[in-house]
């Protein structure tokens, strides 16, 4: 099938923490520092929810 078609999803991933306590030596997504670390609040989850 050669069809002139495209279509996508509109997904969206939010991290709500990049606290850990695991030390993955192949993660990126951990905070290294302690000043890097954050917890979202509920009141930015929802209007980012919302306004995605």
């Amino acid at each position: 099938m050669n069809r002139k078609y495209v279509t996508f999803s509109k997904n969206i991933f939010i991290p709500v923490t990049n606290v850990c306590r695991n030390a993955c030596d192949y993660c990126g997504f951990r905070a290294r520092r302690r000043e890097e670390a954050y917890v979202t609040s509920v009141r930015d989850f929802l209007n980012l929810v919302q306004h995605k």
